[in-house]
């Protein structure tokens, strides 16, 4: 079933009937529901923002009898995503976002009310973006045949736009693996810190593999270093690794034998190719293939490290780790 049955419950009324008056190929292709206080609902089919009227005509522009959203129906949809309770999402508001129980993730505009240097709380919710979580059985099998043929498993950069499909080819490379895939059960942990690979297990269509764990709710790098410690993982899948935590943890775990698989925001091999976090990792030695995204078309191709880093960047993890910036063989607990 698609993701965006599992949105409805949040939604005005009027809102969800419009949708379901919509063409079916239309819900197939909805991206994202971006909804502004008293603005006009606009929805992301095939990457192109449209509007909609009340029969569920889909329009190229806000022409007469589209639907607005006022402002008792937007205070009842942010209320239904928090579960009537602001406080108990607090942390999630603070960074910009609400995850539903259904693994999609809200995106918040709002005003940082701040306490010293630190954000506070926030207020005035002006709009919410809700991007669609939908699970693509297969989506992975290219990647599969490519490299994932042998015994080994090997790390792997999944780079794109926003919103282009990383996570959904991670989501189904991790359960394809972990269900048999080529005869084999392996061992794969997600790193699920916003919820967004499989929801809180009670989304429509995202089940996790037979052999799957899932660490939710922990940062990339405490998830990564729990998983490393206490799970015995063949290979750990987490989303939007940036941060210098994260790539100490990344290390951690390359340096007792676990393979990596993560994704990352890059328009192309020429940003792969500036992004200081890649040219480490690739020195490393650990990372065997790129897999750009093409746009917004879930069309990806998949790059040896050759065809991406022609220089020779070995010196990299020596200069990291000489700068005392690599502590990432951690002290036992």
């Amino acid at each position: 079933m698609s993701g965006i049955y599992d949105v409805y419950k949040y939604l005005p009324n009027r809102i969800v009937k419009s949708l379901k008056n919509s063409d079916i190929n239309v819900h197939k292709a909805i991206t994202e529901i971006r909804i502004r206080k008293n603005r006009e609902l606009i929805i992301v089919v095939n990457s192109h923002s449209c509007f909609i009227n009340a029969e569920g005509k889909i329009l190229t522009k806000p022409e007469n009898g589209c639907i607005k959203v006022n402002s008792d129906e937007f205070e009842q949809l942010f209320m239904n995503m928090c579960s009537y309770s602001v406080y108990s999402k607090t942390h999630e508001l603070n960074n910009g976002y609400i995850t539903l129980d259904c693994g999609a993730r809200a995106g918040v505009a709002s005003e940082a009310v701040f306490n010293g240097n630190e954000i506070k709380s926030v207020k005035n919710i002006n709009s919410i973006n809700i991007r669609i979580p939908r699970a693509v059985s297969g989506c992975a099998d290219k990647l599969l045949k490519s490299i994932y043929y042998d015994e080994a498993l090997p790390s792997i950069v999944v780079a794109g736009l926003p919103n282009c499909g990383k996570t959904t080819l991670l989501r189904d490379l991790g359960t394809q693996l972990s269900s048999g895939y080529n005869e084999r059960y392996r061992k794969i942990v997600f790193i699920d810190e916003r919820f967004e690979f499989f929801g809180n297990g009670n989304a429509s269509g995202l089940a996790p593999g037979i052999n799957c764990d899932i660490i939710s709710g922990f940062s990339k790098a405490e998830g990564i270093e729990n998983a490393t410690r206490t799970l015995s993982p063949e290979m750990i899948i987490c989303d939007e690794i940036a941060t210098q935590n994260e790539i100490n943890s990344i290390m951690f775990a390359f340096s007792t034998g676990i393979s990596i698989a993560f994704s990352l925001h890059a328009s192309g091999i020429e940003d792969l190719k500036r992004n200081e976090i890649i040219k480490l990792l690739v020195s490393y030695g650990k990372v065997s293939a790129f897999v750009i995204f093409e746009g917004y078309s879930f069309n990806y191709k998949i790059c040896k490290i050759d065809e991406v880093f022609n220089e020779n960047c070995s010196s990299l993890a020596v200069d990291y780790f000489n700068n005392g910036n690599g502590s990432y063989i951690l002290n036992e607990s």
